[in-house]
């Protein structure tokens, strides 16, 4: 349509959440997801045009969120002012990091990719979540 825009593509994100070995993946179901209605090959996940994902401490969510609220606040409240976020640019710009040093906590933003996003959760032998990815685009073939 003559537009042009300057934007991150991020096939796949992991979050690393301890050190080990993934023994198995299995997919990241919603409350109401129904894994048992799934057949071979089925994802569950989300559609987007484009959007932004975060990984985040709960804890500290409203103070972690509080640079993109604020930055978006101003954007509507003052239309056409250059307004930049509190946010520390990672990855040549292909993620966004906010911390909150009195809680310990760190929220990290990524690109989710047009089309189709699914959220896959790696454990141990033993079942601990050691890992999630978000990716698009792909299949878990991507992650063997």
């Amino acid at each position: 349509m003559g537009k042009y825009f300057s934007v991150r593509e991020v096939a796949a994100t992991r979050l690393c959440v301890r050190e080990g070995t993934v023994a198995v993946w299995e997919m990241g179901l919603a409350l109401g997801d129904d894994s048992e209605r799934l057949r071979q090959g089925d994802e569950v996940g989300f559609n987007t045009d484009a959007s932004t994902g975060a990984f985040g401490d709960a804890t500290a969510w409203p103070a972690l969120t509080a640079p993109f609220r604020n930055f978006w606040e101003q954007r509507r409240t003052a239309p056409g002012t250059l307004v930049s976020r509190a946010a520390e640019s990672l990855g040549d710009g292909q993620f966004e990091m906010v911390r909150d040093e009195a809680r310990g906590a760190d929220l990290i933003t990524f690109s989710v990719t047009e089309g189709l996003s699914v959220a896959w959760l790696g454990r141990t032998e033993d079942g601990e979540l050691i890992s999630i990815v978000v990716m698009g685009h792909m299949g878990m073939e991507a992650l063997a």
